[in-house]
């Protein structure tokens, strides 16, 4: 036979404050398939609820002896659990003369007794020790909640500079969210944590532009390939018969009479354009109207002979080729403007052209004139800086149209490269200062908990060698006598002088149960005794250790149900002594830290819940757990003690009824039966349902009749349990009738109380 094990939750000795905060259930039948929480537990903890709600189930997962799953949230480190329960009481009980023993402080060794008081006392080595560790760890958890407030910042700031950036360029919201992108456009976290990453130093920081450009041909599906824009070829005046005219006049043959003439006066061109109207005048010159010699028209011919003809048809062969080369370049010119200006810049192909056309108008200009007045000399305009400088904003354009072109070719292997660039802009260009500044401070903050935590160590380490110490201390001065004396002093006083507990002789240092000097089989003990003794063992267990245990951490007692067989003086004693355990659960030092009781007894809850004189009733916490027919069982927590009395609490079935929370008519119907027998059967001096019948209208008394036909043999005590099998008659009509009684019987003010509360008094 051995002691119930210590719950198997890691425990070790914790800061002051350490408290079991919330308890998940897992696979517990009686509350269905889904987890179920007891939330916001607090130093002491009360849920009432009745037999087969699932109490026991709680406990005994609690003590790791069931299936179901208990996951607790801790305040600090991790406490161990001691569960008094119907099992416990059984298994202290199998072998009543090889009752583990309970140690506890003894007088065996005095200066072991004097270095344990001067680890344990207030204001000790222990605590001193504990102090500065908990004061570090302030200190601590300030800087961890400085690291949270900068990373919160930061967070914001670029997911403010993010949002701005995509916002303005959408496209580029494919790095943030994409595929390959980790969806870190979607979480401040992640995307501060991905920035974080990038190394600010190893690669050039790309423009936006570029990035823009880049991401069109990545990330847009539509995007197709651009053809590249031919370059201006020069206009190749060397290979043109008629260039090197250009710089001469052309006027005639050398050997024609008229030449001199016609050179001195430069009217070459005029005089060839006159030619054609000699031979419709008559032999009169049509522009002096005087007689022509009889050789000027042969003279004429003889001046603007074939090679003369040959020459101007050159000149203007010249002209052609230069106005069709000058078109071209034109063309070129608004291809790059229509097709490529994603890809050029416009306001700088807008000036070349500019300055391009001056020249090629210039040089169009002189030709012209060249034609029509061959006997000029003309300068053509050397158009070659205007075309450099125009092939130069052309052949930048290609080369960015081959870029992309590249990228729409391979956009499955650019696009993680074109993500890194796209975050690298947004981590570097947009937020490197910012970033900067972040990670000088959380160096700093780094540093200051890394110098924490290592002080921290240092009073944790120092903690457990004084565990060790105590442990080592104890085995000096505890002794397992003293809970003898204590536990018998209390049956005495609560007259169970029948049996008492002794001195073990078959297990060293335990206990036997003893009757007039005979071994004690705890099958002779009634219920009632078996519950006493084995609670009262519990109760000093928590102050000690039983058998060869070694844990002195501090406990969470869960205590189920503790009085079910119990007579009324041993009732309020159990209360009591679990009231103590509460109490001694405020402080810092005490063994038991937490309490958490459960109960279907009205009356124990009453009891130990009972707040004397002074008592504000703080660091309580109170659930009720509610049987479902048809679905599983909930538990609730309430900001008040909710279970004030059985009849009260029947009251408020009622109210929730009438509220409209659903309730079935037998449960309806039954709470209603109680509620007017205890009223007016037992408190109000024996009304039966017949008396009533002569206050009811004809048509009321059948309702009466089935709110009264419920025969219970025996007491009619409103804790007893009831079996009823309802009508088909409504909620409505039982609540109707539920009133009138009241109404009828000049009682509707207590009807109103029960219902309303204070607000009946208005």
């Amino acid at each position: 036979m051995g002691i119930p094990e210590v719950s198997k939750t890691a425990f070790r000795k914790g800061p002051l404050t350490a408290m079991l905060q919330q308890l998940v259930i897992v696979d517990a039948p009686c509350f269905g398939s889904e987890p179920v929480t007891i939330p916001s537990l607090e130093r002491s903890s009360f849920i009432f609820g009745p037999n087969g709600s699932g109490k026991t189930s709680i406990s005994r997962a609690l003590a790791g002896e069931s299936d179901t799953t208990i996951l607790p949230s801790w305040l600090g480190l991790p406490m161990g659990f001691r569960v008094y329960n119907h099992d416990f009481v059984s298994k202290i009980l199998a072998e009543s003369s090889s009752i583990p023993g309970v140690f506890v402080l003894g007088e065996k060794n005095v200066e072991a007794a004097k270095r344990l008081e001067e680890i344990v006392k207030p204001k000790g080595e222990q605590d001193r020790t504990l102090d500065a560790k908990t004061a570090l760890e302030k200190t601590l958890e300030k800087n961890e909640m400085a690291e949270a407030d900068a990373v919160s910042a930061l967070q914001t700031a670029t997911w403010s500079a993010y949002k701005n950036l995509i916002d303005q360029n959408p496209i580029l919201n494919h790095a943030f969210t994409g595929i390959g992108s980790g969806n870190i456009g979607k979480s401040k976290k992640a995307l501060v944590d991905k920035l974080l990453l990038i190394e600010t130093g190893s690669t050039i920081v790309p423009e936006l532009e570029d990035l823009l450009h880049d991401a069109s041909a990545v990330f847009e599906k539509t995007s197709a390939s651009v053809d590249e824009i031919p370059v201006v070829q020069y206009f190749d005046f060397g290979s043109k018969a008629g260039f090197s005219l250009l710089a001469e006049p052309i006027i005639g043959s050398q050997s024609a009479p008229l030449r001199r003439l016609i050179e001195k006066l430069s009217s070459s061109s005029w005089v060839a354009s006159g030619r054609a109207y000699i031979d419709h005048s008559d032999g009169t010159c049509p522009f002096c109207q005087q007689k022509l010699p009889s050789a000027f028209a042969s003279e004429l011919a003889a001046m603007f002979d074939d090679q003369y003809e040959s020459q101007v048809n050159q000149i203007t062969e010249l002209q052609t080729d230069f106005a069709e080369w000058k078109n071209s370049v034109l063309a070129i010119l608004d291809l790059a403007q229509q097709d490529a200006s994603g890809f050029i810049e416009i306001d700088s192909l807008q000036v070349a052209r500019r300055n391009l056309e001056q020249v090629l108008v210039t040089n169009i200009k002189n030709l012209e004139l060249k034609k029509l007045n061959p006997e000029l000399k003309i300068d053509i305009v050397d158009e070659q800086k205007a075309i450099d400088d125009v092939n130069f904003l052309l052949k930048s354009s290609n080369t960015k149209i081959k870029n992309h072109n590249d990228l729409v070719a391979g956009r499955n292997t650019e696009r993680p490269e074109l993500m890194e660039r796209c975050q690298r802009y947004l981590g570097v260009k947009l937020l490197g200062e910012l970033f900067k500044e972040f990670q000088k401070s959380k160096a700093k903050r780094d540093s200051t908990q890394t110098k924490l935590e290592q002080k921290i160590g240092v009073h944790q380490a120092t903690l457990l060698k004084l565990e060790e110490e105590k442990k080592q201390l104890h085995r000096s001065v505890e002794s397992s006598l003293p809970v003898i004396a204590q536990i018998n002093s209390i049956l005495t006083r609560t007259g169970f002088t029948s049996f008492r507990i002794v001195e073990s002789d078959k297990l060293a240092d335990g206990y036997m149960l003893d009757r007039d000097g005979e071994v004690l089989d705890e099958h002779s003990l009634s219920e009632g005794e078996r519950t006493f003794i084995a609670f009262l063992y519990f109760y000093h267990w928590l102050e000690g250790k039983a058998g060869n245990e070694q844990d002195t951490s501090q406990l969470v007692a869960v205590i189920d149900d503790p009085i079910s067989s119990l007579d009324a003086d041993v009732l309020f004693v159990v209360s009591s002594l679990i009231r103590t355990l509460i109490k001694r659960s405020e402080s810092p030092t005490a063994r038991v830290g937490q309490v958490i009781v459960l109960t279907h007894n009205v009356y124990f809850h009453k009891e130990v819940t009972y707040l004397r004189d002074g008592d504000k009733g703080q660091n309580r916490s109170y659930y009720t757990i509610r049987k479902n027919a048809d679905t599983a069982n909930s538990i609730s927590k309430h900001v008040s003690n909710p279970i004030t009395s059985e009849y009260r609490r029947l009251w408020g079935e009622v109210k929730k009824t009438i509220d409209g929370e659903p309730t079935s008519n037998i449960g309806l119907e039954n709470i209603l039966r109680r509620i007017l027998e205890t009223y007016f059967r037992v408190m109000g001096g024996g009304i039966w349902d017949k008396e009533f019948e002569t206050v009811m209208s004809a048509e009321e008394v059948y309702v009466f009749r089935s709110l009264f036909s419920w025969i219970n043999e025996g007491s009619h005590a409103i804790l007893e349990d009831v079996f009823y099998s309802p009508s088909e008659i409504t909620q409505d009509t039982y609540l109707k009738a539920f009133r009138r009684v009241f109404e009828a019987t000049s009682h509707l003010a207590h009807y109103d109380m029960m219902l309303k509360g204070k607000a009946s008094l208005h």
